[in-house]
């Protein structure tokens, strides 16, 4: 039963004994039966005015409970007889019932007012525990993926060589602002992975994840404006960005701002400042950097020259593979400088270099085996390293190629073949090929 019917009770069983006085008159059942109408007539508008679907079963089960009971105690007191009374008794007796119906009023207007959907002031929802009611599903909150996330898929994706899905999520990570991402985004625009080679917007998402103080792109940044990829070739510009990276500890940096200060670009030259931009550098492991530290050691460029210190350098580039080292390390142990002379030692270095590719120690290691220093003797080697490094350009091993065909050493003797080696040497400005070319055309 609800409040409304409950309420409504109440008044009944208040009338109930109210009818057991002999003194109650047919005037006041009359006004009795008119006010309780009345709060009837009033009921039944506010139900119209509010809408079926905004009350639960429950609700609905106890206003339909309240009106049966009101017809029925109504009926009851339709049904009963009363005595006249005196005007005082009729007048306790209906300020009594008017009290209780207005009770009754009360409760209902509280009652429908607090219904959800209803135009009530409040902003509270009472639950209603039941089954008839459909329950919606929680709807599970959107996960936002932060940058770091984004990103993190991104080199997943990479490093599964799916370039164009890496892209596009380092451009969303990096669109957010996250400066690794948009470095990375940089380095696919300069490389063409998953997109086209684009050197403007590689220089634009550098400068980016730059200004927010990351160092590989202020080193990147600082190598577009040295060589003028996506930008104007501004050595100053190309400085001051390798500066911000090199005072952050970055060692591509720091040897990048020392060949600036070798080379007097963007700086007055500077060879004690390259030495010292180089030092950092090639203390933390940077091979191009001990390479060039050596060269300053073996010419005597911003510091005493000192063959030690020299080979040293070049040895620490060339055990971390870099070719140009190993050829000089070669030549060191060739010439017994900063060293004990060693043949076999040079042989080695040598060949590590020319099998990279490198045109100088490729003739050496010709030399050494036309020679048999720190090798057997062998012409057919000689042969082949010489015409490698003479494919290249090398004018001594395009002379003593040439030299090999017209003796046939490790070749077939070719006279042909011979001056047209001579010839390509004499271009470059060969005295010994010039002079040798001269017998052939006598």
């Amino acid at each position: 039963m609800g409040k409304i019917g409950k309420a409504h009770l109440e008044a009944m069983k208040a009338l109930q004994r109210a009818k057991e006085n002999p003194d109650i008159s047919e005037e006041a059942v009359e006004d009795i039966k008119q006010a309780h109408r009345e709060f009837m007539a009033r009921q039944e508008k506010r139900e119209q005015r509010t809408s079926p679907s905004t009350f639960s079963t429950i609700q609905e089960r106890s206003k339909r409970e309240y009106a049966d009971n009101s017809r029925q105690d109504m009926k009851k007191v339709n049904d009963t007889e009363f005595d006249k009374s005196t005007p005082k008794s009729n007048k306790v007796l209906k300020t009594i019932l008017i009290i209780c119906i207005f009770g009754v009023g009360m409760v209902a207007g509280k009652f429908l007012l607090s219904s959800p959907g209803t135009s009530a002031t409040t902003n509270e929802v009472t639950p209603v525990n039941n089954e008839d009611t459909p329950v919606l599903p929680a709807i599970a909150p959107t996960k936002i993926e932060t940058p770091e996330e984004i990103y993190a898929k991104a080199k997943d994706a990479y490093a599964a060589k799916d370039y164009a899905k890496a892209f596009s999520l380092y451009k969303k990570a990096a669109e957010q602002g996250y400066a690794i991402a948009q470095y990375n985004l940089g380095v696919m625009y300069e490389n063409g992975d998953g997109v086209t080679q684009n050197y403007v917007e590689a220089a634009k998402w550098f400068r980016k994840a730059a200004e927010q103080g990351y160092a590989a792109a202020q080193n990147n940044l600082g190598i577009m404006y040295d060589n003028g990829y996506g930008v104007t070739q501004d050595y100053v510009e190309a400085v001051k960005w390798y500066r911000k990276a090199a005072e952050q500890g970055y060692a591509a940096a720091q040897y990048n701002l020392g060949i600036m200060y070798h080379n007097g670009y963007g700086v007055t030259q500077d060879y004690v400042e390259a030495v010292k931009w180089f030092h950092k550098a090639a203390g933390q492991g940077q091979a191009e950097a001990q390479y060039n530290l050596g060269i300053m050691y073996h010419n005597g460029y911003g510091v005493t020259q000192d063959y030690a210190e020299a080979a040293k350098w070049y040895r620490k580039a060339a055990e971390q593979g870099y070719e140009k080292a190993q050829n000089n390390l070669g030549a060191m142990y060739l010439n017994g400088y900063g060293v004990t002379q060693d043949y076999v030692e040079a042989a080695k270095w040598y060949r590590k270099a020319a099998e990279q590719g490198i045109a100088r120690a490729q003739y050496n290691l010709g030399v050494m085996y036309l020679n048999g220093d720190g090798v057997t003797q062998d012409y057919a080697e000689a042969a082949k390293w010489h015409r490698k490094a003479a494919e290249q350009g090398i004018a001594e091993a395009q002379y003593n190629l040439g030299v090999m065909y017209e003796n046939g050493d490790g070749v077939t003797q070719d006279n042909t073949e011979a001056a047209k080696w001579y010839r390509k040497a004499a271009e470059q400005g060969n005295t010994s090929a010039k002079q040798r070319l001269k017998s052939f055309t006598n």
